[in-house]
């Protein structure tokens, strides 16, 4: 939120907006459903140690299947978040 992308004031208003309410789903995801031990660390931390995993969407059949390059401890923080995100919805 350094800059504006525009010289119109409303623009600008939704523009802010929106990345208020992306950082706070973003603190709402990281104390409700990642481990213990990231409830300390930065956006830029996370992304680089979750978001930029490389994956691949595979649609088979009437499945979609995520595919991931990551270690076994990764994959099953992965299940874990997912799982936790399930439980949530169903709140």
């Amino acid at each position: 939120m350094e800059r504006m992308p525009s010289g119109d004031f409303q623009g600008n208003a939704v523009h802010f907006g929106i990345g208020m309410m992306t950082y706070n789903l973003f603190i709402a995801q990281k104390f409700l459903t990642m481990p213990a031990d990231w409830k300390n660390k930065t956006i830029k931390s996370i992304r680089w140690l979750l978001v930029e995993t490389a994956g691949k969407l595979i649609e088979h059949g009437r499945m979609t299947m995520l595919k991931i390059a990551a270690g076994v401890e990764k994959y099953l923080m992965f299940l874990s978040m997912r799982k936790r995100n399930y439980e949530l919805m169903l709140e």
